[in-house]
């Protein structure tokens, strides 16, 4: 469902700031509610929230990708502009150490949890946002869990955009490489063809 807004303003609107203006915040509520979702519930219980936020933890698996540092300017951004801070986590594309970040993660005082290209099992993570109730987004990932928010391109449209963009030029072979096996973005990229 799309609400038609920028990411920024469905953050803002989301964590209740009063910088949105009426129009957007209906768009968004109408989405929400459409989606099961209820804004209010996080409204009240962020207004009841006597705790000052601290930081949102980002875990990405490689920040010499250029990717990654994209991820990781625009969720600096929109923290700087929510006046959150970030503690960043990289893994280094070791699966085994991110699963140990989760007990470190709970030291930090964090208030939610981007993972970034996660290859921790659905079930350790989904134990995890049951032990902590930390709120919890996932890129490029999709686990199937309401309290779990999955950001997740479209993968049959985006390939099919490209390989009609690249057909357009008057190419004819052309090659598709995917990445590591493991990894849940091959695992899309193989659902789309």
């Amino acid at each position: 469902m799309d609400a038609g807004v920028s990411q920024a303003t469905l953050s803002r609107i989301i964590n209740c700031s009063t910088n949105v203006s009426d129009e957007p915040r209906h768009k968004v509520e109408v989405a929400a509610r459409e989606l099961g979702v209820s804004l209010t519930d996080r409204a009240n219980s962020r207004k009841n929230d006597t705790r000052t936020p601290k930081a949102i933890g980002l875990i990405v698996a490689d920040l010499s990708n250029p990717y990654f540092q994209v991820v990781l300017r625009g969720v600096l951004s929109e923290a700087r502009t929510l006046d959150y801070g970030v503690q960043i986590f990289e893994t280094n594309e070791d699966s085994r150490y991110e699963e140990t970040l989760f007990q470190k993660i709970l030291d930090f005082e964090l208030c939610g949890l981007i993972l970034c290209a996660s290859r921790v099992s659905a079930k350790k993570l989904l134990d995890f946002r049951n032990q902590t109730k930390l709120p919890i987004v996932l890129v490029n990932r999709y686990v199937k869990d309401r309290d779990i928010c999955c950001l997740v391109i479209d993968y049959e449209k985006s390939l099919f955009q490209a390989t009609t963009h690249l057909i357009n030029l008057g190419h004819r072979k052309i090659a598709y490489l995917s990445g590591p096996a493991a990894s849940e973005t091959s695992k899309f990229h193989d659902l789309a063809f």
